[in-house]
């Protein structure tokens, strides 16, 4: 039979403490005596008990998770830029979720609809829809429903969009920020 998972409430239970004693501990966010603190970090260290992320988001509101869209990560161009901003993302405690939706619209617009239902904190759009001569007209009302909520940022046009834009002036060759 596998291992039962600790929870916070088995740590609170066998501790004698409340589960908020020990999301306190866990957070550092409010004071908690000495002694309740010991106890609560010996049985953390000993389960080496480490909390639910999902549960964790569910309070916060919170995922600490960012949404990366890009066409191909096997253009070096892209995949060059998503460890860029893997990099960045950990530095600020984000993880980066990629997707990689292959030049496939369809795919593209599958896979941003998975990370709003994920939750994403942000989104940061390379190619794809935000690269098309004319601006889809849904697509950009799709855009605007989810600027609501988090933050996006696109490379290329989405004329209307309420969203972050970076555009690179090929003549000039340097970034030009629209914000």
């Amino acid at each position: 039979m596998g291992k039962e998972r600790v929870s916070i409430y088995h740590i609170a239970k066998e501790a004698g403490v409340s589960p908020a004693t020990v999301s306190r501990v866990l957070t550092g966010n409010a004071n908690v005596s000495t002694e309740k603190r010991i106890k609560v970090e010996a049985l953390i260290k000993k389960y080496d008990f480490r909390p639910n992320a999902m549960a964790r988001s569910l309070s916060s509101t919170k995922t600490k998770l960012m949404g990366f869209l890009i066409p191909d990560i096997r253009n070096p161009f892209y995949a060059t830029l998503a460890v860029a901003c893997e990099r960045a993302a950990n530095e600020r405690g984000y993880s980066l979720m990629l997707s990689n939706y292959l030049n496939d619209m369809e795919l593209q617009e599958q896979n941003l609809q998975k990370m709003i239902e994920m939750r994403v904190d942000a989104l940061i759009m390379i190619g794809g829809k935000v690269d098309e001569m004319v601006s889809d007209e849904e697509y950009v009302e799709k855009i605007n429903q989810i600027t609501d909520t988090i933050p996006v940022v696109i490379t290329g046009k989405l004329d209307g969009s309420d969203c972050y834009q970076v555009n690179i002036d090929q003549k000039k060759a340097r970034p030009q920020w629209i914000i």
